[in-house]
């Protein structure tokens, strides 16, 4: 049975300025130079990509400096095997340090709450929090392949004690604060974290919800854990009565580093 093929106009193209300024457009130039070739397009450049699959993630990964070692050949083993190629599979990268890579200014976060509170993280900030909690879970014996967990909202200390981990090579795991305690159980008793982070609640529709109680029974389920770095978002006063749990500020203080170990 034979399709009808129906031709859309186009809606919009970008200019060949701004087609010359994309980084897609720049790779592109970079393999032609690299390689002698005369790639004009997507297209040419997606058929050259599969055509030749380990001279196109090497360039990917020179191109975007990659810092890490890609190690030796083959980059992928085996092709064109999804699922079970494995990309570099002789390489190391770690990628909290290709994220803080550079003296950046600015923000590198900015994060603003249902009630109105807005806290920027510069990149400088973002380093230094990164180096203490990292020193901080060093000292805990937190090691490569170790597993920390976060019963977080979205705030800014979360995505640092996820660079602080990765920068360790441990593993990173979080779960929503509307989670109730089994479903925090399903996730994290599977994994046996040594490590927690949470809060004592957050922002939804206007109102104020407390978790202290959940933190408590999950902490309580929990055998595996440490320490639990508590992160107060909405003030509340609360006696955990446990010589586990430690204020994430308290941390920064005492571990503060300049440098961050990869």
């Amino acid at each position: 049975m034979e399709k009808n093929i129906v031709s859309n106009p186009v809606i919009w193209s970008p200019s060949d300025e701004r087609v010359n300024s994309s980084n897609m457009y720049k790779f592109m130039k970079n393999i032609n130079e690299k390689y002698n070739k005369n790639l004009d397009s997507f297209g040419s450049l997606h058929s050259w990509s599969i055509e030749n699959n380990s001279e196109f993630w090497s360039s990917i990964w020179d191109f975007f400096n990659i810092k890490g070692s890609k190690g030796i050949e083959p980059y992928i083993d085996p092709i064109n095997q999804m699922p079970g190629s494995k990309f570099f599979p002789n390489g190391k990268v770690n990628y909290a340090e290709n994220m803080l890579l550079g003296d950046i200014s600015g923000a590198a976060i900015v994060f603003k709450s249902e009630n109105k509170i807005r806290k920027e993280v510069s990149w400088k900030e973002l380093k230094s929090q990164v180096a203490a909690l990292a020193n901080f879970m060093r000292k805990q014996g937190v090691a490569k392949g170790d597993r920390v967990a976060a019963y977080m909202p979205n705030m800014p200390e979360a995505v640092i004690m996820m660079l602080a981990t990765s920068s360790i090579g441990a593993i990173f795991s979080s779960a929503s604060p509307d989670f109730g305690v089994d479903g925090v159980l399903d996730r994290f008793g599977q994994i046996e974290p040594k490590i927690l982070l949470t809060t004592d609640g957050y922002w939804y529709n206007g109102k104020d919800i407390n978790i202290t109680d959940k933190v408590i029974d999950v902490v309580k389920a929990l055998p595996s854990l440490q320490k639990i770095v508590l992160v107060p978002l909405l003030g509340i006063e609360i006696d955990y009565n446990n010589n586990k749990f430690v204020n994430y500020n308290a941390i920064q203080n005492k571990y503060s580093s300049n440098e961050i170990f990869f």
